[in-house]
């Protein structure tokens, strides 16, 4: 009635089958940990803003860099960053979503078919590490601008408001930038060469490859002698003699991340259990006890995917680490507004020695506190009026 089992037939199915799942498994494990995990992990720290001796944000950088720009074989391409080290040879044809500043239009393979080697700089005007970037930008142009070098300043935003030509040429006479800047509204260029953060170099040299790249502001020296070193090779310079910017180097002391506001930004942290609702109006209530590394609002605030607009009269309360701090604010119209900052409850004179800052219609970064604050764990209450935008706060140890 019943059909005889072949147990030794069952036992080697049973056999086989586990042996391909097992097998596929540590595969799996094998990719995942020799591509995804590490990566995974570099990220996290970058998102919390932790370091470790070995392993910062710019060790990382420029370990990985270098380790994809040496090592391009076919089957080594995770996602696509790997052909971002490939021949750039088409970024004219990408379309200009912006325009061009402090020059005509320039054609990149005309400068490279003159062997001049091309800088392409990925930078934004609400970053404040741009902003310690482009003065060793700015200090490189001044020095090799006619000796077969060529910047390309290519701003890349962080928020809608710096989409605006408006916008991006404040920040340009703002901080004096003199290279040649490109607006990257929609981020095609980025995309394109899968660069993941601002500032971030990519050298080209006259055939198109890229043959050195960063990403950070902490690396002058070493730029500074890989393109000085380029050029000479090329026959644009002879024996110049060497120079190197010297700027303030960032401690390793832990500070609090960046607090982004807009509900589609990664580190969007509100300590009010009121969170609010997406494109809504909603009130808020600052409570007794803040922790760090969390913005807390009072007040009536409307809520939009890279921003908080103040709906009427309230606080920004924030907990920090650190000994300076930024906010990238914008007002509603053509009005500006006055904020003040208190700290512990004091009134705070800002770096013009004023109790209160004027925000413009213009979005900037602003510096909230004193150049004589100590470093240390502070608590920052900004007392806003009715509409004042906030796109995010930083914070820094210097």
């Amino acid at each position: 009635m019943f059909r005889d089992i072949d147990k030794a037939k069952a036992r080697r199915r049973w056999w086989w089958r586990n042996v391909f799942w097992l097998a596929l498994l540590a595969v799996t494990a094998s990719v995942a940990y020799y591509l995804f995990v590490p990566f995974m992990h570099q990220v996290q720290l970058m998102e919390t803003g932790q370091e470790q001796e070995k392993h910062s944000f710019d060790t990382m950088s420029k370990e990985a860099h270098e380790y994809l720009s040496k090592n391009r074989k076919d089957w080594f391409k995770p996602g696509l960053m790997g052909s971002a080290f490939e021949k750039v040879s088409d970024i004219n044809k990408v379309p200009v979503q912006g325009g061009w500043f402090n020059t005509a239009p320039l054609d990149l393979n005309y400068l490279r078919s003159s062997d001049h080697y091309i800088l392409l700089y990925f930078w934004s005007a609400s970053s404040f590490e741009s902003q310690i970037a482009n003065r060793y930008m700015e200090w490189l142009w001044q020095q090799y601008k006619d000796s077969g070098l060529v910047i390309v300043g290519i701003h890349s935003p962080q928020f809608s408001a710096e989409k605006s030509p408006i916008e991006v040429w404040t920040a340009i006479q703002k901080q004096g930038i003199t290279f040649p800047v490109l607006l990257d509204g929609d981020k095609k260029i980025w995309d394109k060469l899968r660069v993941y953060d601002v500032p971030t170099q990519y050298l080209l040299n006259p055939s198109g490859k890229i043959v050195y790249s960063y990403v950070g502001e902490n690396n002058y020296q070493r730029e500074t002698e890989t393109i000085r070193q380029k050029l000479i090779s090329a026959g644009w310079l002879v024996n110049k003699a060497k120079k190197t910017p010297v700027f303030h180097k960032p401690s390793k002391r832990p500070v609090t991340p960046v607090l982004y506001t807009g509900y589609e930004k990664k580190r969007r942290i509100f300590g009010n259990e009121n969170q609010g609702i997406r494109n809504k109006v909603a009130s808020f209530e600052i409570p007794t006890q803040v922790d760090i590394n969390k913005l807390y609002l009072s007040g009536r605030w409307l809520l939009k995917a890279d921003y908080i607009e103040s709906e009427t009269p309230g606080e920004i309360a924030v907990s920090f680490l650190g000994k300076q701090s930024y906010a990238y604010l914008e007002t509603v119209g053509d009005t500006s507004q006055n904020i003040s900052v208190s700290l512990y409850g004091e009134a705070l004179n800002n770096q013009r020695n004023q109790k209160n800052i004027l925000i413009n219609k213009t979005a900037n970064l602003y510096q909230l506190t004193d150049n004589n604050l100590d470093y240390g764990a502070h608590e920052l209450i900004l007392h806003v009026p009715q509409g004042v935008r906030l796109y995010m706060v930083r914070f820094s140890d210097h």
